[in-house]
């Protein structure tokens, strides 16, 4: 098994709640439902970048701009 990270997020109780349900219906844990969810949208993310890129003219772009990009796109 890979070797895990400790993250503390802080969430809306509600959401917080949301995730409760999802784990206990799946018999998952919380860290697996918020593994999955993050997995499936970097992986969405990674999709939507190579569909842009795939249109665009070639350009390069720093790795601070690609966070700066994600940043804003995680605000919306």
């Amino acid at each position: 098994m890979p070797s895990r990270k400790r993250t503390t997020a802080f969430l809306d109780p509600r959401l917080h709640r949301a995730l409760r349900l999802r784990a206990k219906a799946t018999d998952c844990t919380i860290s697996e439902v918020i593994g999955d969810a993050l997995r499936k949208a970097l992986a969405e993310e990674a999709r939507n970048i190579q569909q842009a890129e795939a249109l665009a003219p070639r350009k390069t772009l720093s790795l601070k701009d690609v966070g700066a990009r994600l940043k804003r796109r995680a605000k919306n």
